[in-house]
Parts: structure tokens; sequence; C-alpha cells
């Protein structure tokens, strides 16, 4: 059974089109678990975690922004986690305040330096000789939820994550 309780994951955001734009949006991703909360079920977990991202877009300006975040993150897993299976597949949603060094990314303005950070995503768990890795695909998404104007959030698609559990 998997019984990590901490883990860390780096990622790369690989160049995609911005929602409803014509840019792209890449950058890296580092990503740790600082707490995991007893489990809630048998296919369920619920974690602290912090992020900071480094985005670029392919735009002339506005082409860099540095984010900050602290997050809620649950994985609702297909098998159950303490099972002895070598891969624990799961889906991701984690969600929290961000900090934005730049109040305009790209061509979106997000009205202050404060946002809020949503990642979507899937990804599995994978034990490899008493070792436990982790391997993730996700969306990282920031907007201000409407509490500033503008809200014109963003989007990073397909950031792969690799990291390790301990």
């Amino acid at each position: 059974a998997l019984a990590w309780q901490h883990g860390i994951d780096v990622g790369y955001g690989i160049p995609a089109s911005e929602i409803d734009a014509h840019y792209n949006t890449y950058g890296y991703y580092l990503d740790a678990m600082l707490y995991r909360f007893p489990k809630l079920d048998r296919s369920l977990i619920f974690t602290i975690n912090t992020s900071l991202g480094h985005w670029l877009a392919t735009t002339e300006d506005h082409n860099q922004v540095t984010t900050l975040a602290l997050s809620a993150a649950f994985r609702g897993y297909f098998v159950p986690i303490d099972s002895a299976y070598a891969l624990h597949p799961y889906l991701l949603f984690s969600a929290g305040p961000a900090y934005l060094s730049e109040e305009q990314f790209g061509e979106n303005k997000q009205g202050k330096h404060v946002a809020f950070q949503v990642n979507f995503g899937g990804g599995s768990e994978i034990r490899i000789a008493q070792h436990d890795f982790d391997l993730n695909l996700r969306l990282v998404h920031f907007s201000n939820g409407g509490m500033f104007h503008p809200n014109e959030g963003y989007d990073v698609v397909y950031v792969l994550s690799v990291g390790y559990l301990f």
C-alpha cells in the first residue's frame, strides 16, 4: 500500500494555445504536498499543497508571470489506496489563493495581483522497488473569481508533472 505523507512534483507546461486566444502559454511548475489529512475513505485523499509556477506566453508584451499558491487538493482513486497494486490511477482537483507577480499575462488582465489557482487533471501513483512516484497531466487555471475587475482568467493546459512521494 502507498503510505506517503508528503510529495514533490516538478512539471512543464507544454506550449499550447490559450483558450479563446491566438497565442501559446507554457511554463514550469513546482508543487509540494505539505500535509496529508488522514484518509477520508479508501479512494479519496485530501492534502494541503503549495505551488510555484513561472509561466510564459508567446506575446510581445506581458509574456511572463510567476505565481505562488496555497491549495486544498483532492485525489479520487480508481482503485483503493490501500490495495497492493503497483499503479494507483486518480483524478485530481485543487483550488486556493494565489499571488501573481503581474496583473496581466498575455492578453488577459486580472485586476490585482491576487487570484485563485485551480488544477484539474489525472495521473497515477507508481510503486517501483519500494519507492512511490507520481505522474500526472493537468490544466492550471488562474482567475480572481470576479472579486476584481477585469477578471480575464488564463490557462496553462497540458502541464506534465513527475514527482516523488515520501
